[in-house]
């Protein structure tokens, strides 16, 4: 016994020792007859002692080692007197296992070889952790599509192939049309829960060569590799389209959300990976800007819109630090009067570089960056300040709206009012605040019953065309509805379209709410809305938007804005 075990009671034999391993360990003959094993070796294997004593140590090694590697290892062995490395082994159940294993070479006091060692560990959940760190690092976390790292490794691999004459490869850029909206409106938890179903439909619409993978936000990249015939990208952005227009049912919503594809095309449309991407997300703008719920091939001219879009996120905040943004303002005409009663606030960007921008050019990107709150409250502030200044300078109080967005009631924008009201001395009944439909699918009921005790005024932007509902016309304080231009557009092209419009002047009135129309272009729309009892009124008809002092001097002349037979129009 070694001197430093000398007094250990009752003393240590091998057994017992190799017993405490973790690690499954073997013992062979010179000739790689296995001699002994310990608990653990059966543990990890699942044979028995009887079951491998005597039997070489091929049976270790020989399942999942080719020939090459077997003889690379003995010699390595024989060699040095060590080998370590990984292989594979069948285990009694049939079910393959990665190993670590360890052999030594065992040689007597004359350097005569006597015995093989070898010692071997289970590596099954380290390389499980290391697959799922690998599938982590090129997953989507909330989706489980492949991300934009391991797209991009598969579109170079596409390219390289389609170079040595495999076909075109094909990219589709989509983007969900109303997405934004629904998840400001409802929370990111429907958002999130929107996504997945999405991705869902994505994956059942493509090949097994193909790719669908998330690459932000509710943008998607999908890969076609391999097009052999010229009408696939069109049928698959088609196939898109019809998908995601199908209503989603999340937590008892019936959502309903577009798409707007890009396609472009390798190597007609782009020399790499790169710049391929670039031409379908340029494409896919250009679907989103005709309207959404379509899809767009590149051309060369989208590269000029691509920058100009580039050089709008780069400058909004710029433009809101160096006071480029302006208001104008659109009259609001009571139509029992034909009096000037109120204006809307209408933004205007003064771009250095691309000139005077409409809302149309720069609000998609200011919601996409988040930008919108702070645009949305220089907005209300400029607003108040300027109704204040036409009050001191003696002019007949009027109200004026002002656009919210969704983005901006899930903000502070109770104490933003409140602050505008309170900078500008204006009285809050001479302040309007429009909210679109989706908007008020959102959790807004606290926010909208605090504005209310302000005593501020509360519209529905745009009634009429998005998820109306007479729910949250009595849930909420509303005062006013404004029938959107498109409802307005069809007075007069057949009695069902006219009757539609006074229908929701009629139901508006039953709720005690007052109604504005919006989009008025001709003396008939005013004499049909008049008739029908609509409110206010506001359109081309009557006046286009106006600089501040020009509405000034409208409001100053006190003129009344005439309709029907007989009357003139107003000149300004």
């Amino acid at each position: 016994m070694p001197a430093w075990l000398d007094g250990v009671e009752p003393p240590l034999h091998v057994e017992q020792v190799l017993a405490c391993f973790a690690e499954g360990i073997f013992v062979a003959d010179a000739r790689r007859r296995i001699l002994a094993v310990n608990p653990a070796f059966s543990i990890i294997t699942g044979f028995t002692p009887a079951d491998v004593t005597g039997a070489t140590m091929s049976r270790l090694n020989g399942a999942r080692m080719d020939a090459a590697a077997c003889r690379v290892m003995w010699r390595v062995l024989r060699s040095t007197g060590h080998w370590r490395g990984e292989l594979s082994y069948c285990t009694s159940a049939g079910v393959q296992l990665p190993l670590a294993l360890s052999l030594s070479a065992v040689r007597d006091e004359h350097a005569v070889l006597t015995h093989y060692v070898g010692v071997f560990s289970d590596l099954s959940e380290r390389k499980a952790e290391e697959e799922r760190m690998v599938f982590r690092a090129q997953h989507d976390a909330l989706t489980g599509l492949p991300n934009r790292y391991l797209l991009g490794e598969r579109l170079t691999r596409a390219l390289a192939t389609a170079s040595g004459h495999a076909g075109p490869v094909a990219l589709l850029f989509l983007d969900l049309d109303r997405f934004k909206l629904i998840n400001d409106s409802l929370g990111h938890r429907v958002g999130d829960l929107l996504l997945r179903s999405v991705a869902a439909r994505l994956q059942s619409l493509i090949r097994p060569v193909d790719t669908v993978a998330r690459v932000g936000g509710d943008e998607f990249v999908l890969l076609l590799p391999h097009v052999e015939q010229s009408d696939v990208p069109a049928t698959m952005a088609q196939r898109i389209i019809s998908a995601m227009a199908e209503p989603y049912d999340i937590e008892g919503e019936c959502l309903s959300i577009g798409a707007s594809v890009g396609i472009s095309m390798y190597p007609a449309d782009a020399a790499d990976a790169d710049m391929l991407t670039r031409n379908a997300d340029s494409a896919m703008y250009n679907a989103k800007a005709r309207g959404g719920n379509c899809f767009e091939f590149y051309t060369a001219k989208l590269t000029s819109r691509a920058v100009e879009r580039l050089i709008l996120e780069n400058s909004l905040r710029s433009g809101l630090e160096h006071d480029e943004f302006f208001l104008f303002y659109q009259p609001l005409v009571a139509l029992p009067t034909g009096r000037v009663v109120g204006a809307e606030a209408l933004l205007r960007w003064s771009h250095p570089m691309l000139g005077i921008l409409g809302p149309d050019r720069f609000i998609p990107t200011a919601e996409e960056t988040g930008l919108i709150v702070d645009i949305g409250e220089w907005v209300l502030r400029r607003a108040c300040f300027q109704n204040s200044l036409w009050q001191r300078q003696g002019l007949r109080p009027i109200r004026v709206s002002v656009n919210v967005s969704a983005r901006q009631c899930r903000s502070q924008l109770v104490s933003a009012v409140s602050s505008a009201l309170a900078d500008s001395a204006l009285d809050a009944r001479y302040l309007a605040l429009e909210l679109t439909e989706t908007t008020l699918m959102g959790d807004v009921g606290d926010t909208l019953h605090k504005l209310k005790a302000l005593g501020v005024q509360l519209s529905i932007d745009d009634f009429g065309i998005g998820y109306s509902s007479l729910g949250y016309l009595k849930r909420f304080p509303i005062d006013n509805l404004k029938v959107d231009k498109s409802l307005i557009a069809e007075i007069g092209i057949g009695d069902r379209n006219s009757s539609i419009a006074g229908a929701t002047i009629a139901l508006a009135h039953s709720l005690n709410l007052t109604v504005t129309a919006e989009g008025a272009y001709a003396a008939w729309q005013g004499r049909y809305l008049r008739e029908r009892g609509c409110d206010l009124v506001q359109g081309y008809y009557f006046s286009r938007p106006l600089p501040p002092h020009k509405l000034a001097s409208l409001l100053r002349d006190g003129r009344a804005v005439r309709l029907g037979p007989g009357y003139m129009r107003s000149d300004t």
